[in-house]
């Protein structure tokens, strides 16, 4: 069996199970790697612009040593009887953990869209959540290499976060 076909059934074996989850996790960190490759370098608040999609938005939430929280998200602008909101979407919440070399998102949107709670990872309905916004980040930072964004020291611009906050 080729190597590829082989990671392909290991894969729909593993899935929805607590081990097809970390390699989800593995996954994401290597990826985010890519997108993030000057994280440690960069500003709180900074964007990537591509010509193919919109800009997209990177927020440190809090570094420290071994984990990194931070928000990925796109801001649309949205104008409604004479004022300007911007609306993040989607807005993920994730978590790096630079020493185990996983990622995971920690929530989809503070408002509750996939909410990921702090009950046991061996609750099947919190497994199942966690598998699907962590596919969901997978699919999303393959496309979001695909298209070019990269948040490098080079590559990504300083924006002031004030602007797209909501009172």
């Amino acid at each position: 069996m080729g190597e590829n076909k082989h990671k392909i059934l290991k894969n729909l074996l593993n899935r929805r199970r607590f081990g097809g989850l970390m390699s989800l996790y593995d996954s994401n960190y290597f990826l985010i790697q890519r997108l993030i490759p000057d994280l440690a370098d960069l500003p709180e608040f900074c964007v990537s612009s591509v010509n193919k999609g919109p800009d997209l938005y990177l927020e440190i939430v809090e570094s420290f040593k071994f984990t990194t929280s931070l928000r990925l998200t796109y801001y649309f602008k949205l104008e409604r009887g004479g004022q300007i909101d911007y609306i993040p979407d989607p807005d993920l919440a994730l978590r790096v953990y630079h020493d185990a070399k996983v990622a995971e998102v920690m929530s989809c949107k503070p408002q509750g869209f996939m909410p990921i709670s702090k009950a046991s990872i061996a609750d099947a309905k919190q497994l199942s959540c966690r598998w699907d916004s962590n596919h969901f980040l997978q699919k999303w930072l393959e496309y979001l290499l695909d298209v070019g964004h990269n948040f490098s020291v080079d590559n990504i611009k300083q924006v002031d976060r004030k602007k797209f906050i909501q009172n």
